[in-house]
């Protein structure tokens, strides 16, 4: 599924292709960006072949995000599509606190206005508890948890629903605004 580059004030996501399998691929194999998510264990020609897969598939968009001057600095997902649910997931961001928010404000209406979800499924790490504020921001709540046995970690299971968002998306907006306007 291909979409248009959504652009905000700050950042900008556009989907993923070829050209960036070197930036995801790097990203995905340091220790920083990897504390809480699988590194990859692939090479720069099997990373090619999955973001064109990705970005051929009926069930998924990943997107890369960039700051407006085109710098790279993250990724997020919606997979595993069906009907009007999904995941969300594969989020590595290296910017600031305020790219991050813009970030989770422009996927999520994606999501919800664009992509047609009623409903969004993650699963968070126990202990980043960046991605779980962010998560919570956007009106997610916790529905279970579950042990993971591969890496013996502790997962929070969140799910955010269309309203949940809208009810919080106006004051979210506000926000980035304010950063808009400080210059």
């Amino acid at each position: 599924m291909i979409t248009d580059d959504i652009a905000g004030k700050f950042v900008r996501l556009r989907i993923a292709d070829e050209q960036d399998a070197e930036f995801t691929l790097t990203i995905r194999q340091n220790n920083k960006n990897t504390k809480f998510m699988p590194k990859l264990n692939v090479d720069l020609s099997a990373q090619k072949k999955w973001l064109k897969t990705q970005r051929d598939s009926c069930d998924c968009y990943f997107f890369v995000i960039e700051r407006l001057d085109g710098t790279r600095i993250g990724t997020f997902s919606l997979y595993n599509i069906e009907e009007n649910e999904g995941e969300t997931g594969r989020l590595i961001m290296q910017g600031n606190p305020i790219e991050s928010l813009e970030t989770f404000v422009l996927f999520h209406d994606f999501c919800f206005q664009e992509a047609g979800m009623q409903v969004l499924h993650s699963e968070i790490e126990d202990g980043n508890n960046a991605a779980i504020g962010l998560a919570l921001r956007v009106g997610s709540r916790e529905y279970g948890r579950r042990h993971d046995e591969k890496s013996g970690i502790q997962m929070f299971q969140m799910k955010a629903s269309k309203a949940d968002y809208m009810e919080k998306r106006e004051k979210l907006a506000k926000l980035v605004d304010r950063f808009v306007a400080r210059g």
